[in-house]
């Protein structure tokens, strides 16, 4: 009985995220700052899903990445640091603030009925519902 609990293990679903710059081939937006950063914006709603047992379904996803070239150079680590923690708070909460007010802005889904009746549209404006 304790090898068949052993082989029936519980295996945890799997979800699988494909990030795909958001920009163009992955071009970043550089921000003036001292050390000179950049940051990457990527999302996964392109991503293609197919049904397999175990895996769950991507949700939407949005990240971004902060790079800066020069604090990976020990002279610049500090600076970075600085940068850092400063930086990337504000960013989180801008980024989660913005991402809100796009998702208003995009377009409603068309609903699946009409929406007048037949009768309301009149012969002469050459419109005919279907």
């Amino acid at each position: 009985a304790m090898l068949k609990r052993t082989c029936r293990e519980e295996v945890a679903p799997v979800c699988e995220l494909e990030l795909l710059p958001l920009f163009g081939a992955g071009e970043g937006l550089q921000l003036y700052t001292k050390p000179t950063c950049s940051l990457y914006f990527y999302s996964n709603l392109q991503q293609t899903w197919t049904v397999k047992p175990g895996h769950l379904r991507p949700q939407p996803c949005f990240a971004i990445a902060v790079s800066c070239p020069s604090g990976a150079k020990r002279t610049g680590r500090d600076a970075w640091a600085r940068l850092r923690h400063s930086l990337v708070p504000m960013l989180r909460q801008a980024a989660f603030l913005l991402l809100r007010e796009a998702r208003g802005i995009l377009p409603l889904p068309l609903p699946s009925e009409a929406a007048f009746s037949d009768e309301a549209y009149r012969a002469e404006e050459g419109a005919r519902a279907i």
